[in-house]
């Protein structure tokens, strides 16, 4: 038998690009619709009262239409007086506040960010006293900002926050670690105009060094600044 040659399809990476968001939304909005399908503990118990409830209202209904036609009422009283009782009684409400309630919550905390995969892990929130998060990023924007600028001598030359912040953005500037962009940001954000370094040389997970207006910046751990001869103890803590 003669083989057909195999066909490739090469796709752009732009297309891929396109595509992943799609999915990615794709499972969001099966997310949503599994929770508002989902019953809740009281759904399935408001379900359970009202499949007695019904049978009860309308022999009520019958009852109270019974008891207007033997008192010698008119027909029309009496079925006026029943139809009065199946709508006053109706379970409707009942059977339909829980879902209602859960379709709500769960449509507006999915516009907030918030996904809820399970209609009946959003009812037991509602009991939650404590919540134990794994990481950080889980609460924070995943973007360090500079809070404090402790300009502490380790030195013979005694440097104010300025200064130290102006010359550790300076070195900082051409790498891209967080950190480094957070000095570089609180710099730019006191409006300190930045020295370009005439060497510079990074070292992965560790810090930068770099020489510039005739002396050496390092910036880095206190493993790195150790390594390095610099006493870090003043600021340790």
């Amino acid at each position: 038998m003669e083989k057909r040659p195999s066909t490739k399809v090469v796709l752009p990476v732009s297309l891929f690009r396109c595509i992943a968001p799609l999915a990615m939304m794709g499972r969001i909005i099966r997310a949503v619709e599994e929770a508002q399908s989902g019953k809740t503990r009281m759904q399935r118990l408001a379900d359970r009262v009202a499949g007695g409830f019904v049978p009860l209202v309308i022999l009520l209904a019958l009852l109270t239409f019974g008891v207007n036609w033997l008192a010698d009422f008119s027909v029309g009283v009496a079925v006026s007086r029943a139809i009065a009782v199946l709508v006053i009684a109706c379970p409707c409400a009942m059977g339909l506040a829980t879902p209602t309630a859960v379709l709500v919550a769960t449509g507006t905390a999915a516009l907030d960010g918030i996904l809820v995969r399970d209609a009946a892990a959003l009812e037991a929130a509602g009991q939650v006293d404590v919540v134990l998060l794994d990481k950080t990023g889980t609460l924070t924007t995943g973007m360090p900002v500079v809070k404090e600028v402790v300009d502490e001598a380790i030195g013979p030359a005694t440097l104010d926050d300025n200064e130290v912040l102006r010359l550790a953005a300076s070195a900082e500037q051409f790498s891209q670690h967080p950190l480094a962009k957070a000095i570089v940001a609180k710099a730019k954000e006191r409006g300190l105009t930045l020295s370009d370094p005439d060497s510079y040389e990074s070292r992965a997970g560790l810090g930068v060094t770099a020489r510039m207006e005739g002396r050496t910046i390092r910036v880095g751990s206190t493993a790195f600044l150790s390594d390095a001869g610099i006493d870090t103890e003043a600021v340790r803590e």
